[in-house]
């Protein structure tokens, strides 16, 4: 538990193309505070250098927790090297350390050109800012984030290239997911969570788990969990990463090739048979704090009788082969991502509309 004399701790994330430090109160409450710029070499090399810029930020976010960084331990993480700052460091650590310091939660890491988990990561180093203006839009597209990290892309397509990127990188990645371990989803790629972005984000997620099975699945919507983290390596005890504390339950995913039978139950005693084709995915409305139970029948999973928990999207089943190479094609993706999206959509409402009729009664 925390003690009141201890000294509060700023912890910073400097991701490749964000930045987000919070503040931790020997209490046991924090502040979180977001600089949606990283340093950019290519921008920034002829005004200031790196250790100068990331300390303004970390000084910029103490103000606005109201508090004086000389009076705060200060830890810090980056990747794939360790964090350049221009004052003492506390704790200086990698994030791939960071995550396999977790081991209550299978975490998976989503950012620009690297995808994390607790036990490996892929990485693919950006593109030379000497990229060709003649190559094809996916080299010109990386080439420019690679030298403007910071941008956000509306763009259905480019942002298809990008989570195509992550998906590719997962699949390459040795890392396999324990399923009696919730499945956490962390990282800048997953914090567009707003208009039609959430459920390309809800997408991504799904998607990036390939094993087959069934999984809890949350989110850090709040990006802390590095953070968190981090301050329990530097000093074990100050708090718990592992309390769900800002985590968004998003429900259960069945990960079932092919063919599927699917018998839920819910816990108020209503029940129905799901039969589904391959190459479809479904989400069935389950409210977050809601339990059902299912009995599946899949060639490939094979027999499963299990108790789930809902969460926003519910209860997710999904008949994709998802080492077929059509997989991450843009065709496929364009082919079937509208009926995708609109049924997430669908869900949503549906959970929101049982909620509130709930609420209201």
């Amino acid at each position: 538990m925390p003690v009141s004399n201890q000294t509060p701790i700023v912890s910073a994330n400097f991701g490749t193309s964000s930045v987000s430090v919070l503040y931790f109160d020997p209490t046991g409450s924090f502040k979180v505070f977001s600089f949606p710029y990283s340093y950019s070499h290519s921008i920034f090399k002829n005004s200031v250098s790196e250790a100068d810029f990331n300390l303004e930020v970390i000084k910029l976010a103490c103000k606005s927790f109201k508090v004086s960084l000389k009076d705060c331990d200060l830890v810090a993480t980056a990747f794939p090297n360790f964090p350049v700052i221009d004052t003492e460091i506390k704790l200086s650590t990698t994030l791939d350390q960071v995550l396999s310091s977790i081991t209550d939660y299978n975490c998976i890491y989503a950012g620009y050109f690297k995808v994390l988990e607790n036990s490996g990561f892929t990485y693919t180093f950006p593109i030379s800012e000497q990229t060709n203006s003649s190559e094809n839009d996916a080299t010109n597209l990386f080439g420019n984030l690679s030298i403007y990290p910071q941008i956000t892309f509306f763009d259905d397509k480019k942002k298809f290239a990008i989570y195509n990127m992550a998906k590719m990188q997962r699949s390459q990645n040795r890392a396999t997911l324990d399923s009696a371990k919730p499945v956490l989803f962390t990282g800048y790629s997953l914090q567009n969570f707003s208009g039609k972005n959430q459920y390309l984000s809800y997408i991504l997620c799904i998607d990036l788990i390939k094993e087959v099975g069934c999984f809890e699945i949350k989110l850090d919507e709040a990006n802390i969990l590095t953070n968190l983290a981090a301050i329990n390596m530097y000093k074990a005890g100050n708090t718990n990463v592992l309390d769900d504390r800002k985590l968004v339950s998003l429900g259960t995913l069945l990960n079932t090739p092919g063919y599927t039978e699917c018998y839920v139950e819910g816990d108020t005693g209503t029940s129905q048979l799901i039969t589904l084709e391959k190459e479809k995915l479904f989400f069935l409305p389950l409210e977050e704090g809601a339990t059902a139970k299912i009995v599946v029948k899949n060639a490939v999973l094979g027999n499963l009788e299990k108790n789930i928990k809902g969460g926003r999207l519910g209860l997710i089943l999904d008949t994709r082969e998802k080492n077929d190479p059509q997989f991450t094609s843009q065709d496929y993706f364009e082919k079937n991502s509208t009926l995708w999206l609109s049924n997430i959509k669908e869900a949503m409402d549906g959970l929101y509309v049982y909620t509130s009729n709930k609420e209201n009664n």
